[in-house]
């Protein structure tokens, strides 16, 4: 299982979440770990423990659950303090 870090304000890639417009792009609020699981899964970690999944992104009127792909599973603990 592969793994991609991405920072705060990074757009998020077209395979975790559908971009709402040209004009709107989704980012990451907070540092985030992607690691791709089997097929076009993909797992979403904090870097922190957060309590809502949507604190990891920065979206500007849109819901974040319309946006996420259906294979994208998202996280409020880090990868770390699960095993």
């Amino acid at each position: 299982m592969g793994k991609t870090r991405y920072s705060a304000g990074d757009i998020v890639p077209d395979n975790i979440c559908e971009q709402p417009s040209e004009w709107v792009l989704v980012r990451f609020a907070i540092p985030v770990e992607v690691y791709y699981g089997y097929g076009s899964v993909r797992h979403v970690y904090p870097t922190e423990p957060i309590e809502r999944t949507e604190e990891l992104f920065n979206v500007d009127g849109e819901r974040v659950d319309d946006l996420v792909n259906e294979y994208v599973q998202l996280y409020t603990t880090p990868h770390h303090e699960l095993r």
